[in-house]
């Protein structure tokens, strides 16, 4: 069941800012840091500084060599469950990060000369040049950090819905900006079956598929060589019938040496426009997911539907409630 479905809302995806998670088990969807940095409301505007600061000052800590206070800094970000997003088969529990994994990736980061040349400058960057990092494993890190601000989010969600909340439920581990701590708190939570639930803005979440070490490699990082063999009229150009010149990827790939990130970061520091190129253009290819990504029910009916109940609801301070749910669910469904 999903969380509209638990509480009685009788509202559909379409109507709910929020991913109407099933609590049972993990959707497979990414909280995705690089959209949230292009999006201009203040909750996003909020969580990406918050992001930004946890980021900037793990890297302040790891060139001044402070390594010590890093690697605690880091040791933090482990899976976070409450959200009920990614990739966990059955009920919630983990293919994101242990706290075996942020040991690894931590001695990862240390070996990758992508933190000391300033090559890294996102939190998004993890993906593209630090081994053993894909999109679920970013996801959760982005989700430890900003998690106070999610708390908030589920917070007022829950009050907008009459969805009851437990009062003096302990947080989890989330990062502060003002005082660049980890700190815990105790505060109002969504519990359902005794497990705690954050909800999260469908606004912020992705399949992940475009930023990606991949799409790099094999959409810019390659395009640059096609470019560059065929100004140098090497000998893996090829040509057509009608005498156009070509070059094809596949003969590229069999020229260079196997691409790893440790590669790519190699390959960013001496061509950093193709990095640029890459960022700038994969906004356009990263698309929050749609509501017909979320949920199977057909949106003519619902938009029949919600015509007839809004017609339905009586006048009067007695129906105000119903009334305002109802055209906030409008609302939602009109300007997502």
């Amino acid at each position: 069941m999903r969380i509209s479905d638990i509480f009685g809302l009788n509202k559909s995806q379409y109507e709910l800012d929020f991913v109407d998670i099933i609590p049972s088990r993990d959707l497979p969807l990414f909280l995705d840091p690089y959209l949230i940095s292009k999006m201009d409301f203040p909750l996003a505007r909020d969580a990406y500084k918050t992001l930004q600061n946890y980021f900037q000052y793990l890297l302040d800590l790891l060139r001044n060599e402070e390594i010590r206070q890093a690697e605690e800094l880091f040791s933090y970000l482990g899976e976070t469950n409450e959200l009920c997003l990614g990739l966990s088969e059955g009920t919630p529990a983990g293919k994101g990060m242990g706290p075996t994994d942020a040991e690894n990736i931590f001695a990862s980061l240390m070996e990758s000369e992508a933190y000391v040349t300033g090559l890294m400058e996102d939190i998004e960057d993890f993906r593209i040049f630090v081994p053993n990092v894909d999109k679920d494993k970013v996801s959760d890190m982005t989700a430890n950090i900003i998690k106070k601000h999610l708390i908030k989010y589920t917070q007022r969600q829950c009050a907008l819905w009459d969805i009851p909340l437990q009062e003096g439920v302990i947080s989890g581990h989330f990062w502060n900006p003002a005082t660049r701590q980890w700190e815990i708190e105790y505060t109002n939570m969504l519990v359902h079956n005794e497990k705690k639930i954050i909800l999260v803005p469908k606004k912020f979440v992705s399949y992940s598929k475009a930023y990606s070490s991949d799409v790099y490699f094999n959409h810019f990082v390659l395009n640059f060589y096609q470019n560059k063999h065929l100004k140098q009229q090497s000998s893996l150009v090829k040509y057509r019938k009608d005498k156009t010149p070509y070059v094809t990827k596949k003969s590229i790939k069999k020229d260079l040496p196997k691409p790893n990130k440790e590669w790519l970061a190699d390959f960013t520091l001496r061509h950093p426009k193709v990095f640029e190129q890459f960022k700038a253009e994969t906004i356009k290819r990263e698309q929050r997911v749609g509501n017909e990504d979320l949920s199977n029910d057909d949106l003519t009916s619902i938009t029949s539907y919600l015509v007839d109940r809004l017609d339905s609801i009586p006048v009067g301070r007695k129906h105000a409630n119903d009334y305002h749910k109802m055209v906030v669910g409008i609302l939602e469904l009109l300007f997502y």
